[in-house]
């Protein structure tokens, strides 16, 4: 819930190169709600698998995990946990590091 406003910012400022997807793992009717009260606008979606969906296959052991992946499927960067102020910088440093190496 913390990194909502940031991944918001992210999300605006940098559309024309990242889609912000949000997963989550609540029951439909607390994701809806919390969907609703937080006024999340990029896509938010609910892994009606838990923990043996999309979790499972990017490895998610902890909550927040930022999963980084490119338009060809190649997960770039990973990291869990949040900070403020720590995502927006993540999100730089690993996409200028893909497009460097790549």
């Amino acid at each position: 819930v913390m990194s909502i406003p940031e991944m918001g910012q992210i999300a605006e400022q940098m559309a024309d190169s990242v889609a912000v997807v949000s997963i989550s793992l609540d029951p439909l009717n607390v994701w809806e709600k919390a969907t609703m009260k937080h006024g999340i606008k990029w896509h938010s979606w609910n892994d009606l698998k838990q923990e043996n969906g999309i979790f499972a296959h990017f490895g998610v052991k902890a909550y927040p995990t930022y999963v980084l992946v490119s338009p060809d499927g190649i997960v770039i960067a990973s990291k869990s946990g949040y900070r403020e102020g720590s995502l927006t910088g993540f999100v730089k440093d690993a996409i200028e590091k893909h497009n460097k190496n790549n």
